[in-house]
């Protein structure tokens, strides 16, 4: 069992030390009771998007595999850092616009990039290309950002939890919706 106390801990938190490019406490929170019940840990998740690795190390926690994908190198060093006591977590320094993913077979992507319409469709797209698998796709910055909004509303999903804030997150202010969604994958027959 983790203790989750001290890893929440050990990640910087937007709503807790005001870190803009963090995710909430309360997100972070969201996904461990959405994710730990359902076995997680034989579940392989793709990143992208990583940055400096806060909710990585929660993923780390929560599944078997984690692949973060991160343009910056300088990111990927402090990420690293963050997630050195990790075995189970792979970054691949590569622009995800540009590149084919590094791996396939996930069940679950989150998804925190560039945050345009075209990106983000273009990050659902490649999320459903490179695996057969995929369950769910988590987004950050749904009610932050109009144009991700716009990208994640404008697909059929079978389910879309709200995650993290609504319509108010600390040290940022008023937001439109949610902080963040996992969206449950629909598949056409």
């Amino acid at each position: 069992m983790h203790n989750w106390t001290e890893i929440l801990s050990s990640v910087n938190h937007k709503d807790v030390e005001g870190v803009r490019s963090a995710t909430s406490k309360k997100f972070k929170l969201d996904l461990i009771d959405f994710f730990e019940p359902k076995n997680s840990k034989d579940w392989r998740i793709i990143e992208v998007g990583s940055y400096c690795g806060d909710t990585t190390v929660i993923l780390a926690n929560l599944f078997k595999q984690v692949d973060a994908i991160e343009i910056s190198p300088v990111k990927i060093k402090i990420a690293e850092q963050k997630t050195k006591k990790y075995k189970n977590v792979l970054f691949h320094n590569m622009d995800a616009y540009k590149n084919d993913w590094p791996v396939t077979d996930y069940e679950v992507a989150f998804i925190d990039c560039v945050h345009t319409t075209s990106a983000v469709i273009q990050d659902i797209n490649n999320a459903k290309k490179y695996s057969s698998k995929l369950k769910y796709i988590i987004f950050d910055d749904y009610g932050a950002h109009s144009q991700v909004r716009t990208a994640i509303d404008s697909v059929e999903w079978k389910n879309m939890i709200d995650i993290g804030y609504s319509d108010f997150l600390p040290n940022i202010g008023n937001i439109t919706g949610s902080e963040g969604l996992i969206c449950e994958v629909l598949y056409e027959n």
